[in-house]
């Protein structure tokens, strides 16, 4: 039985994720800096409805309900930002606290947690022994070696269907918090404006992908 797959609720029927997956991508989406809001959205619809930017208020309200004109001089448009008033920080203080910045995401990336030049090596080594991950027991070569026998290659053993998908649903994972990690980097920066739609229809994709292989999963597990 798949990890990834969901009970069935009742008349057999079951619509969206189950409550593991749910739960699962829940705290991954929360953990990588989304807001409730934002997670909510994506696990209920797979997209993320961008908010219409506010307009510029020219008036307010005082308690009593009167609407009273702003008075007074307009700051100009190319003036910089008030750091303590807005939270905005300066270029300066953005330089001087990130001195090298991040290169922009581009998609592709090393799988999180492998390490490159020791999966070189093993496919070096997994070349040099045609196929086989070891060298077999000294005895056994010597034997080989007197009979003139050589080693021959070791078929690999085939994944289940299960198994794919699961590996599938990993990856894809792995590729929402991806692009999470560098929203919040970019967030930290004040750039995140720039990558934020984008990023958020890549994501929505990604978790409509994660629908699809969860009711696969459930199919194959003979859970739906």
């Amino acid at each position: 039985m798949s990890q990834f797959g969901p009970r069935p609720g009742p008349g057999g029927k079951r619509r969206g994720f189950s409550k593991e997956t749910e739960a699962f991508l829940r705290e991954t989406l929360e953990a990588s800096g989304a807001s409730r809001r934002t997670v909510a959205g994506l696990l209920a619809t797979g997209s993320v409805a961008a908010a219409p930017p506010k307009a510029p208020g020219f008036h307010r309200r005082n308690p009593g309900g009167v609407v009273v004109p702003v008075v007074g001089r307009r700051r100009p448009d190319h003036a910089p930002p008030d750091r303590f008033a807005s939270g905005i920080r300066t270029k300066e203080a953005i330089a001087a606290a990130n001195p090298r910045a991040p290169e922009p995401w581009t998609g592709r990336g090393v799988p999180r947690g492998r390490d490159n030049d020791a999966e070189k090596a093993r496919l070096q080594r997994r070349m040099e022994l045609h196929g086989k991950e070891t060298l077999p027991p000294p005895r056994r070569l010597s034997e080989m070696a007197r009979d003139g026998r050589t080693l021959e290659p070791t078929p690999p053993r085939r994944k289940t269907r299960v198994q794919e998908m699961e590996e599938m649903f990993s990856a894809i994972v792995g590729e929402i918090e991806e692009r999470e990690e560098f929203l919040a980097e970019m967030r930290e920066l004040g750039r995140a404006e720039r990558y934020e739609r984008e990023i958020a229809a890549e994501v929505a994709a990604r978790v409509n992908q994660l629908k699809g292989l969860d009711e696969a999963l459930r199919s194959a597990s003979g859970l739906s």
